[in-house]
């Protein structure tokens, strides 16, 4: 589920929100875009792999849960996967999972 799109001019918000993942990648010529997504199915995170152009080999590793942490160089994009702890006091349990991050430079838009 996407839970957060937003573009980012000179350091700001930007006032009106994007309408679609189409203007929101157009916007990443303007400033910095932030595309948040929580546990997304397989068909919407393909949908945001093709709208941004996402590296193939990227993609798999997200399709792919429980990747170990790393950094992947694509030339102009970059490709993170830590992973997260969570610590429930209630039951003394721990909870693992993953962030991934994929950046791309400007000189690609």
């Amino acid at each position: 589920m996407i839970v957060n799109g937003v573009l980012y001019v000179d350091g700001r918000r930007a006032s009106t929100a994007p309408a679609s993942l189409e203007e929101l990648r157009d916007g990443a010529s303007q400033g910095f875009v932030w595309l948040g997504l929580k546990s997304p199915a397989e068909d919407e995170l393909r949908r945001v792999a093709e709208v941004f152009e996402m590296h193939e080999l990227a993609f798999e590793d997200v399709i792919h849960a429980n990747q170990r942490a790393k950094v992947e160089d694509y030339g102009d994009d970059e490709f993170v996967i830590v992973k997260t702890l969570h610590y429930e006091e209630s039951s003394s349990q721990i909870e693992t999972g993953d962030l991934a991050v994929y950046l791309r430079s400007e000189e690609h838009t």
